[in-house]
């Protein structure tokens, strides 16, 4: 385990949308625990439009589907940059060559049951297995760099501006998302019960750190 804490950190999740929004809980826990790391998050342009205004962050984004000068224009970028560690937060064909492309001393991944697409080549370490949501497999990682459970950041973060939430009220109904002073026939809500994966589900037993 390291000793010292890490100053420069690279985080690689591409997509979802939805497993990126999970990720934000790691993002807000190394801001928390390593508040001098500069933390750079490579992912797809289409997420980078999301996260963008994540503070303390460092985006760059990746083209959706890569081609060989892709990858080859991502080693240029990242050069010299020498990353104390990278978090290989994603286990697929494209993420793991996007993972050899890291200049990294260190570089954690999914333990050998989650990691797909011979993910083990491209990673040095492996976070341990559970049987948990993905939202706590993204914390392990902190968990690898020394990170105890209960300096875990269980929420989820979004850069959200006047104008989005602006939208979100006007798709809600007559510019007001207030529950109590919508027509009591018009209050209603809509909930996903289930993820197209076990470790997407979350349960009432472990929830996964979604704000309300």
């Amino acid at each position: 385990m390291q000793t010292a804490a890490p100053r420069r950190l690279c985080l690689v999740r591409l997509s979802a949308l939805g497993d990126v929004v999970l990720a934000t809980a790691l993002v807000q826990t190394l801001r928390r625990n390593f508040p001098a790391a500069q933390l750079t998050w490579i992912t797809s342009g289409m997420t980078r439009e999301l996260l963008l205004g994540l503070e303390g962050v460092e985006f760059i984004a990746v083209p959706r589907p890569m081609k060989l000068g892709d990858y080859l224009a991502l080693r240029r970028t990242l050069r010299g940059r020498d990353f104390d560690v990278l978090l290989a937060a994603q286990a697929s064909f494209r993420a793991n060559l996007v993972h050899a492309c890291v200049p990294a001393a260190r570089k954690i991944g999914f333990d050998a049951r989650r990691g797909r697409d011979l993910h083990g080549l491209f990673v040095g370490e492996r976070i341990p297995y559970r049987d948990e949501h993905l939202a706590e497999g993204f914390l392990a990682f902190a968990g690898a760099l020394g990170v105890a459970p209960e300096n875990y950041v269980r929420r989820l973060a979004l850069p959200l501006g006047t104008t989005d939430v602006a939208a979100a009220r006007a798709l809600a109904g007559e510019g007001d998302i207030s529950w109590s002073t919508r027509p009591r026939a018009s209050r209603s809500a809509t909930g996903a019960p289930s993820a197209t994966r076990p470790s997407r589900t979350t349960s009432h037993a472990r929830p996964a750190g979604a704000s309300s």
